[in-house]
Formats: C-alpha cells, structure tokens, sequence
C-alpha cells in the first residue's frame, strides 16, 4: 500500500511538472517586461513604428513604409497616429512591470510589454483573448 501511494504521489508530481511546463508554452507572449525600459514613460514609446496583429496572418496594421507614429505629449502622455485612424492621446500609468495605456478619448485601456528596447506587445483589456496582442516594432 505504502508503494502505491509512492507511485501515486511521484506520478502526480511529474504531471504536474509536465501540465506546467506546457502551460507556459501555450502562452507565447510575455506579461511582463523582459528588459529595463522604464514602464510609464512617454520617452521609449516616441518614434515610427510597424503593428500587426501577433499570431494572425494578414494582420498588418502598418508598416515602415506607411508607419505608425508615436510622440510625447508629456513625460507620461502620448499621441498616438495611425495610419487611417484618428488621433488619439493616450495617459501612461506604471503598474506590475508593465505600461497601461488609458485613453483619454474613448476610455479604453490597453497594456503595454517591452520584449527588448525597440519592440513590444499591447494587450486589449476589453478583449485580451482575441487573438493575439498588437505586436509593435520599431522603423529605423
């Protein structure tokens, strides 16, 4: 009986070392910033940038040739424009090693995470699971 729940218990252990390492492959894009860019500040966000939709194909939103443009409003603001889209101005607020973007036009927020100092994710918080997050690129 003792050997069963040995057995019993190592297997337990081992799926769920197996469940969680699978979980984390399943989830492709980062959460929190894998680089010391400094979170909720306009400054690393100034710049042309190309979007798509990460995970989806034909999920351009820009490119270099026609980017998308990013300038400081303030050392926490943002305006933000896109090609065919109005301008909007968005608010900046650190949080959990992350940027949340707040729009000051329609109220809607979006999360912001830096893969390395010229490219990040940003997350819908209205819809996080469809699709994958706008995936940013810096235009040289």
């Amino acid at each position: 009986m003792r050997l069963r729940q040995l057995v019993v218990s190592s297997l337990t252990a081992c799926l769920l070392t197996v469940l969680a390492g699978t979980a984390s492959a399943l989830t492709p894009y980062p959460f929190e910033n894998d680089t010391d860019v400094p979170d909720g500040r306009s400054a690393p966000f100034v710049g042309h940038w190309s979007v798509r939709v990460a995970g989806r194909t034909g999920g351009t939103i820009s490119t270099c040739a026609i980017p998308l443009e990013i300038e400081a409003s303030g050392p926490r603001s943002i305006v933000y424009r896109a090609p065919n889209d109005p301008e909007a101005r968005i608010d900046l607020i650190a949080e959990d090693r992350r940027t949340t973007w707040q729009s000051s036009i329609t109220g809607g927020s979006f999360i912001a995470v830096w893969t390395d100092q010229d490219r990040f994710y940003l997350y819908d918080q209205a819809a996080p699971d469809l699709g994958g997050p706008y995936s940013f690129a810096r235009c040289n």
